[in-house]
């Protein structure tokens, strides 16, 4: 008897060691979120594939991931959304909220945002010319501003963690600088640099150069500027002449893989892109296609349930008549009950 008790023990100890094993089984996929409009369109990072569902979201601009979340910007009110990147439902309220106590708080017309090292967001706001910091939990820590600072439509982080803060600055047709992220704003990439002349985004490349994207409507033109912010030369013009005459730029951002993406629209099909370069401006390929008016978009890594775990659902289900005979009916109820609250808990 203490033999057969014994084994029915160990079968138990076993049929659950795996069921528990199921609900650490994850797998992490790159994906691009795009803001399209009045949605977020997901795809595969790597291919370019569309992943469904987009998410509705009234007036988004800037998104960012961080620790499995999807933030986005609004701008009706001027809030940050959290998000689940797999959903798209809401997490809580609102990340950063619309108080209307104008003290400092609100954001006026949220753009770009990306998070730092210590988990503090850093949002352009277009409206407000400032850029404001909020801590991990929302709250506001402070604003950078400056008497020369109009319209900022990008924020860049120092990825090497010397705390610099870039911001593009149209108003100036230049981009700012605070060297520690506290100190003022000053001028890092002079106007007229290198033609310079409606800056609109900004990243840091692999080779430690400056991409920057300028809208100039007579001649827009990615161009690259060294390490210290002086200009080196023109590596994609979105001109008459060139191959891409006919796309108007909107955004740029270095993918999973360090190569470059530039959304904007195809003013002869009216339709917007997501187009794909090598770090050196040659062209890869149409990466996105089919968008509406895509403005800003972040690729991020989040995690998603294992193949493996609808796998050893299907072995659970079949495990289960042969539990009945050898634990009896109502155990193997019991045991039902708990694959369940697992399952529950893998998805």
């Amino acid at each position: 008897m203490t033999t057969i008790l014994s084994c029915r023990l160990l079968l138990v100890t076993c049929f659950f060691a795996l069921l528990i094993g199921a609900t650490n089984l994850r797998a992490e996929a790159v994906e691009l979120f795009v803001s399209d409009g009045d949605f977020v369109r997901r795809f595969d990072g790597l291919t370019g594939a569309p992943i469904l569902p987009s998410f509705a979201v009234s007036g988004a601009t800037g998104v960012t991931v961080r620790d499995n979340s999807l933030y986005v910007a609004t701008t009706a009110p001027g809030q940050v959304l959290r998000l689940n990147p797999v959903t798209g439902n809401q997490i809580g309220g609102p990340f950063v909220s619309f108080t209307g106590q104008n003290d400092g708080h609100d954001l006026q017309s949220p753009r770009s945002m990306q998070f730092d090292a210590l988990g503090n967001l850093y949002v352009a706001d277009q409206e407000g010319s400032s850029i404001h910091i909020y801590d991990s939990a929302g709250n506001s820590l402070r604003s950078l501003t400056s008497a020369t600072l109009k319209g900022p439509a990008d924020v860049e982080l120092d990825e090497n963690g010397a705390g610099a803060v870039y911001v593009v600055n149209p108003g100036d047709s230049n981009v700012l600088r605070s060297v520690a992220g506290t100190d003022p704003l000053s001028e890092f990439v002079h106007s007229q640099s290198g033609g310079l002349v409606d800056p609109i985004a900004i990243a840091r490349g692999p080779g430690n150069g400056w991409y920057v994207l300028d809208g100039n409507p007579e001649a827009p033109a990615l161009l690259l500027f060294t390490i210290g912010g002086q200009f080196d030369h023109t590596l994609v013009s979105f001109t008459g002449a060139s191959p891409f005459g006919s796309f108007k730029p909107a955004y740029l951002a270095f993918g999973p893989r360090r190569t470059l993406f530039i959304s904007g629209v195809d003013l002869n099909t009216r339709t917007g892109e997501i187009l794909h370069f090598g770090s050196d401006g040659s062209f890869i390929e149409t990466f996105v296609s089919g968008l509406a008016s895509p403005t800003y978009f972040t690729f991020g890594t989040i995690a998603v349930p294992e193949p493996a775990t609808y796998v050893l659902s299907g072995i659970a289900l079949r495990v289960l008549p042969l539990a009945r005979k050898i634990f009896g009916r109502t155990r193997s109820k019991r045991t039902l009950v708990a694959f369940t609250a697992v399952q529950r808990v893998t998805k």
